[in-house]
């Protein structure tokens, strides 16, 4: 579902700003990118 498109953008740049945000090392992975996902499409709708 995260494949290609503008959910998939915005995760990706929600993410990137999580990393950007923090002084300290984050590790993210599917999952985090999935709830990002989920919370951008709630917020959309």
């Amino acid at each position: 579902a995260l494949a290609i498109g503008n959910i998939k953008y915005q995760a990706q740049n929600r993410l990137l700003k999580q990393m950007i945000e923090t002084d300290k090392p984050v590790y993210l992975h599917f999952e985090h990118a999935f709830d990002v996902a989920r919370e951008y499409v709630k917020s959309a709708t």
